[in-house]
């Protein structure tokens, strides 16, 4: 199996430098050598994804997920080869949804991530992004922003996010400890600078 991930590293390395022809010319040779290996499929669906291809993006993804086991041991989730993190397909298929402008998908995607990965916090902050954007109830939106930062305690966007919906809910103290901990982290962030000179203004 060396032989075939070899490709898929010479692959990585030329989607690294945007040569995404080649990238693609990499993994295939793979794939011809052995073609249920998901982490070929999976590095294949990120290079379509980067190359502006989201619908082989989404195929190589499927393929992926196909190909990896339902059930991953602890030790295989802590193992390196990406084919054992079906998490991470999904929050990639997530973000791929995201720049189609598909808000519902995101959020189903982001779900399965979490679903498989219960810390998965760039997974809640994403799904709270893609819920902004449709018909969702406020506090859901608040709960997966709340959950992202709680898991990734240096998460700046989450926190911001989380910061503007306490202060649209009339939140103030909660709304400033957001604003503060984001700024600590990120002195200029110019959204939570702008947040707290208003909220302190009030």
């Amino acid at each position: 199996n060396e032989l075939p991930n070899t490709y898929g590293l010479v692959g990585q390395v030329y989607a690294e430098k945007n040569q995404f022809y080649e990238a693609v010319r990499e993994f295939e040779k793979g794939l011809a050598l052995a073609p249920d290996d998901s982490e070929l499929h999976y590095g294949l669906g990120q290079v379509y994804a980067l190359r502006g291809d989201p619908d082989a993006a989404f195929a190589e993804y499927e393929k992926a997920l196909e190909l990896m086991p339902e059930n991953v041991t602890e030790y295989q989730k802590l193992s390196r080869r990406i084919a054992t993190r079906r998490d991470m397909v999904y929050y990639r298929m997530g973000l791929l949804a995201g720049e189609q402008g598909d808000h519902e998908k995101v959020v189903e995607y982001q779900q399965k991530a979490i679903d498989e990965n219960p810390n998965f916090a760039d997974a809640y902050y994403n799904a709270a992004v893609g819920m902004g954007h449709m018909e969702v109830n406020r506090e859901e939106v608040i709960t997966y922003y709340e959950e992202a930062v709680r898991l990734d305690p240096t998460h700046v966007l989450a926190m911001v996010n989380l910061g503007i919906l306490y202060a649209q809910k009339g939140l103030r103290e909660e709304a400033i400890e957001q604003f503060q901990n984001a700024l600590k982290l990120e002195p200029g962030n110019p959204v939570a600078r702008e947040a707290l000179r208003r909220l302190r203004a009030l």
